[in-house]
């Protein structure tokens, strides 16, 4: 397995900051990362280095997946 596969594997649902304060939105092996005001899809190229911050709400979960669909890519 790559490392990056790896990385996301062992990334657990939830919220995650970088050193450049940019939060990170993990759910089932998707990302969403929110900069500049907006959300976008995103990989793990952007998302390594994150550290982990809290789970995600019951709210978050719920509406994650309908963002992330209507999301553009980063």
């Amino acid at each position: 397995m790559n490392n990056w596969r790896k990385t996301l594997s062992a990334a657990s649902d939830g919220i995650y900051k970088n050193d450049s304060g940019i939060l990170y939105f993990v759910k089932d092996g998707k990302i969403l990362m929110s900069i500049r005001g907006k959300v976008f899809k995103t990989s793990l190229n952007h998302f390594i280095g994150a550290k982990h911050l809290q789970p995600l709400t019951g709210e978050m979960i719920n509406r994650f997946d309908r963002i992330y669909e209507k999301a553009l890519e980063w």
